[in-house]
């Protein structure tokens, strides 16, 4: 897959599309990218953000920047029915991620028309969500972003591989608006699963966050302590956006 990747990035008619995508997701000052595991304190976070931008006349949006599946579906319904054999994430998740790793070289066979599909999906949701926002001169808080779509992708195919997640990071910033003010909110996983009665099991969040704990190294992202005070968080953001927006 990584080989694929690669070829597609350094394909001269590859290379011209990604240019021409380019003009249309430069570089932004104006999001501001919150990503990690459920539970982490994002959407708290986020709202901070907000509530201080806002308070200093910085005319802003908050946005769930996650994809929402609809043309994704049918690849859902086949992982459930083919990759996990109808296993129930929900009643027993450590019994979910055994059958998917023994199932993952089918689901890898499919690794770039599921991209594709992925990317077909969210750019729809992206364009109104975040790609519109921007060109009425509003700042974009994302709660999640392209780069989890990356990695809830990456998770499924069972690869946990840095260098993947690398390329694809590289190809994502040729289809979506990037950032320079990237956060990964960090929590233990022990912390998070309290924090949200939702969640599946901790190995669920154990599984994302060996994806997560990548973004610093290979997505340019700050690492932030999600377990002090969100005011607090909100504050550095809020000060590393006022000092490159000056």
């Amino acid at each position: 897959m990584n080989v694929i990747i690669e070829r597609l990035l350094s394909n001269t008619l590859g290379k011209k599309f990604l240019e021409i995508l380019s003009k249309y997701a430069n570089k932004m000052k104006s999001i501001i990218v919150l990503s990690g595991a459920d539970g982490s304190g994002k959407s708290t976070i986020a709202k901070c953000v907000s509530s201080e931008l806002s308070l200093n006349g910085v005319k802003n949006i908050v946005v769930w920047g996650a994809l929402r599946p609809v043309i994704l579906k049918p690849f859902i319904l086949f992982f459930k029915r083919i990759i996990v054999k109808d296993v129930d994430k929900n009643i027993d998740y450590s019994k979910f991620t055994t059958v998917k790793s023994k199932n993952a070289k089918i689901m890898r066979r499919l690794s770039l028309p599921y991209l594709f599909v992925v990317f077909l999906d969210f750019y729809p949701q992206y364009f109104f969500k975040v790609r519109l926002p921007l060109l009425f001169g509003y700042t974009v808080i994302c709660d999640r972003y392209y780069q989890d779509v990356i990695i809830n992708y990456l998770v499924n195919l069972n690869n946990f591989d840095s260098k993947a997640l690398k390329s694809l990071l590289s190809l994502g910033e040729s289809f979506f608006a990037h950032s320079i003010f990237k956060y990964y909110i960090y929590v233990a996983p022990e912390v998070a699963f309290e924090r949200k009665e939702d969640i599946l099991s901790i190995d669920y969040l154990i599984e994302r966050n060996k994806m997560y704990d990548l973004l610093p190294k290979v997505g340019g992202y700050t690492l932030v302590d999600g377990e002090i005070d969100a005011k607090s968080v909100s504050k550095q953001i809020n000060q590393d956006f006022y000092e490159k927006n000056k």
